[in-house]
């Protein structure tokens, strides 16, 4: 039986700075810094390799068990820290026809919290600091009314982020790339809708929506990569009056990636994406 106690306070000061320039009703510079802090925690799923341990702690030879410090340390996870800083612009560029906005950020982050698979057993997730990372890039929002009923959205992001710290003690993983995080997101977005003055039909839209991501790092050598993909979803509705239908179309280009990756007892195992798949929605309103 592994017998014990174990607590965390925190207690942070979390500053911001927050200023706007507006040159009229329509067009704002913005910029803000601010401090951001997620709190640590325990890896309940540690346990278990904690009293297989506290097992082989009791045959001859094994060293004995592990000192309350050291099971501290497995179990738990520090605080994770970071300064948060964009400047941007927003504003309507054309009224009633173009609005347009940007930002460039750049986040340094400290302890930085990590999801690896470890322990004696070969599963189980567990939270870990990684030291010191950065992230910097862009954001670009539009959103364009080319006719009265038609409606266009694009979105892009691009972010650059790597570990400048972090090892576990086996690997220095300084100037990897963070898993996770895609370099690469973009998303354009249709929609056509028309009200109708007849009794029986009050509006229909049809919709097309892209998006896209990549390229996406696996792991914290970097050494399993998703590349670039993208999906295509297709819908349209009618509304009755107290009713909906809906029709829709998922992953029409039916893309293949995968969705989740990770190691465990040095085997990779990934989860794809669903295929395509269509199907049809009815929402009463009372």
């Amino acid at each position: 039986v592994v017998e014990g106690k174990e607590n965390q306070d925190f207690g942070q000061f979390l500053p911001k700075i927050a200023l706007q320039y507006n040159f009229n009703d329509n067009h704002r510079l913005f910029f803000t810094s601010a401090r951001g802090y997620k709190a640590g925690g325990y890896n309940i799923q540690m346990f278990s390799d904690l009293v297989q341990g506290k097992l082989m702690g009791g045959m001859p030879g094994s060293g004995g068990a592990a000192p309350a410090s050291d099971i501290e340390k497995t179990i738990s996870y520090r605080p994770e820290f970071n300064w948060n800083n964009e400047i941007g612009y927003s504003g309507e560029v054309i009224q009633n026809k173009l609005s347009l906005s940007g930002a460039l950020f750049y986040i340094c982050s400290k302890d930085q919290q990590v999801v690896q698979f470890a322990g004696t057993s070969g599963f189980g997730r567990v939270a870990k600091n990684a030291g010191k990372s950065y992230s910097t890039g862009a954001e670009l929002s539009v959103k364009y009314k080319i006719i009265s009923n038609l409606e266009a959205n694009f979105n892009y992001g691009y972010t650059y982020s790597k570990f400048t710290e972090y090892t576990d003690n086996q690997n220095d993983y300084a100037g990897k790339f963070v898993p996770f995080v895609p370099q690469n997101t973009v998303s354009l977005f249709l929609l056509y809708s028309k009200a109708l003055s007849g009794k029986f039909i009050d509006k229909f839209s049809l919709s097309a929506q892209y998006n896209g991501a990549g390229k996406i790092y696996w792991t914290d050598k970097n050494d399993v990569i998703q590349d670039f993909y993208s999906t295509l979803d297709i819908g349209g509705s009618i509304n009755f009056s107290i009713f909906e239908v809906g029709m829709w179309l998922r992953n029409a280009t039916n893309s293949r990636y995968n969705t989740f990756y990770f190691e465990t007892l040095g085997t990779g195992i990934a989860q794809l994406n669903r295929p395509l798949n269509f199907g049809t929605d009815i929402k009463i309103r009372f």
